[in-house]
């Protein structure tokens, strides 16, 4: 069986840990689609925007604060089927250091959390968050 790709979707994601070893994850508000699930700091890129810069821009919408360090980690991708159109997200890891703890949540988000990898696992997630939990932490 083959399936008809609608739409290829490049995500720049944030993992953020803090020194407890605990990652960042926020959880969607009402605005947002997969309501009350979590997620990590992450966006669509726009058009012709760069990963880095998408990735800055999204943490900076989402959590009010800059970057002071960003690595490229890896590369996850994910298939979902909304709708009846089937979307594939190439997920953009990078280890991200930002430059406050001082976090102000976006309308997109109602709660944010550090969690433990078991922690994070036991949330109702993002579809794909979960094989980057398992993989990176």
């Amino acid at each position: 069986m083959s399936i008809t790709v609608d739409k290829i979707i490049p995500v720049a994601t944030a993992v953020v840990q803090n020194a407890e070893g605990k990652v960042l994850l926020l959880q969607r508000s009402a605005v947002s689609s997969f309501e009350d699930h979590w997620q990590f700091v992450e966006g669509k890129l726009e058009e012709s925007e760069k990963v880095d810069a998408a990735l800055k821009r999204e943490i900076m919408e989402e959590l009010n604060v800059s970057v002071t360090d960003m690595q490229i980690n890896t590369v996850f991708h994910v298939h979902n089927e909304r709708a009846g159109k089937h979307f594939l997200a190439f997920r953009i890891v990078f280890n991200v250091t930002l430059s406050s703890d001082e976090i102000t949540l976006s309308d997109e988000h109602k709660a944010f959390g550090w969690f433990t990898k078991k922690e994070a696992l036991a949330l109702p997630l993002v579809p794909g968050v979960s094989e980057v939990i398992e993989a990176l932490l």
